[in-house]
């Protein structure tokens, strides 16, 4: 008797595993398209056919993860207009939406602060107007979002500080201003932050350094003031740095070349002064720096001669004087040498026949060199030496 019912116990569990098993993604299903008949509310549900006579599940753009239980929206391109609903708060189970390269207009919801599934939010290029919503900022669980190319105004919120799990962030193209908050160094998981073509002032954070995971910075064509902190030596993931186009002033900071993994710097059309760092040459990254139009002074410095992974150099329109060093020869991976509208003197050196790296162009022009064309230049692919 006790080994019938040891039977009947294995019997009905394995019953019960296999209704959860057979059962469990209808009952995910079910959950995806939780608060779904709000979507059918918006003023382009006829465009995609979205019609109540057909299920939820077999409308364009919709997608339902079986294992999660979370509802993806997809509408990309689909040149829709019309403003973002408020309604769409109510799913729950929402986890990524894209409706990016459309025609929206009107405001961010601010209730879609509820939608606690959200992972990714991506909205760019449409004619999105207002504010950045403060209580976006309970949106903890957030790894993507862009609203880049809109018309979005008003302030970087203080708030957004706690979006701690953020990895991609896209407010480019905007008409932004205000500073950039300090609070943001919080977000010690985002990797490429985009905030470039807007009218941010202010000075570059020193807590920002804290950002230890930034690989990308784009804050060009903006209007901060201010230094290159020297703290932000201590970004050593970051690979690309464009802080081009703005009103920043000082030195080039010694201590950046900490940024071991730098590979393009653009720091050009602002005012900065002083010299080229010496210390700069330990950088080992294939590089491409960019500094004109600055008001740089001093000279070529003979120990950017152990630079030898500078692939790409601009520092026309500024101050720099002295000779072009001899040794700068040993910079055979150099593809690109801008130095034109300087202040630089003497001649052209013979040892330079060496950078013959196939796509090599170099501007001398607008100098105060002298003497001939050395013949082992022949070697050069597109030299400038004109206007000297």
């Amino acid at each position: 008797m006790p080994v019938q019912i040891t039977l009947r116990a294995w019997a009905a569990l394995w019953l019960c595993m296999l209704l959860h098993v057979l059962c469990a993604p209808a009952v995910a299903a079910e959950a995806c398209f939780q608060g779904a008949s709000v979507l059918g509310e918006v003023s382009w549900a006829a465009q995609l056919g979205w019609d109540a006579s057909t299920n939820v599940s077999q409308w364009t753009g919709l997608t339902c993860n079986s294992t999660t239980g979370t509802l993806s929206i997809n509408l990309y391109n689909q040149d829709l207009s019309g403003s973002l609903p408020d309604a769409w708060s109510a799913l729950s189970q929402l986890s990524e939406l894209n409706i990016s390269n459309c025609k929206l207009t009107g405001t961010l919801p601010s209730s879609w602060s509820t939608l606690e599934q959200l992972s990714s939010i991506a909205l760019p290029e449409n004619s999105l107007a207002g504010t950045l919503p403060d209580s976006w900022g309970s949106l903890t669980q957030l790894l993507y979002l862009d609203v880049g190319t809109n018309n979005i105004t008003g302030t970087l919120p203080k708030s957004w500080s706690s979006m701690t799990q953020m990895q991609v962030l896209g407010l480019n193209n905007n008409q932004l201003k205000g500073g950039l908050p300090e609070s943001w160094s919080n977000l010690t998981n985002l990797a490429r932050l985009y905030l470039g073509d807007n009218l941010l002032e202010g000075t570059l954070p020193e807590s920002w350094s804290e950002c230890n995971s930034l690989s990308k910075l784009y804050l060009e064509e903006n209007l901060l003031v201010g230094t290159l902190p020297q703290s932000w030596s201590a970004l050593t993931s970051v690979a690309t740095v464009s802080l081009k186009m703005n009103s920043l002033s000082g030195t080039l900071p010694s201590s950046w070349a900490g940024l071991t993994k730098l590979t393009d710097m653009d720091v050009s059309s602002n005012r900065l002064d002083g010299t080229l760092p010496s210390a700069w040459a330990g950088l080992t990254q294939s590089l491409s720096l960019d500094m004109t139009c600055n008001m740089l002074t001093g000279t070529l410095p003979e120990s950017w001669s152990n630079f030898t992974s500078l692939s790409s150099l601009s520092v026309s329109n500024n101050s720099i004087s002295g000779t072009l060093p001899s040794s700068w020869s040993a910079l055979t991976k150099l593809l690109v040498l801008d130095l034109k509208q300087n202040l630089l003197t003497g001649t052209l050196p013979e040892a330079w026949s060496d950078i013959s790296s196939l796509a090599f162009v170099m501007d001398l022009s607008d100098n105060r060199l002298a003497g001939t064309l050395p013949s082992s230049w022949a070697n050069l692919a597109q030299a400038s030496h004109a206007s000297n």
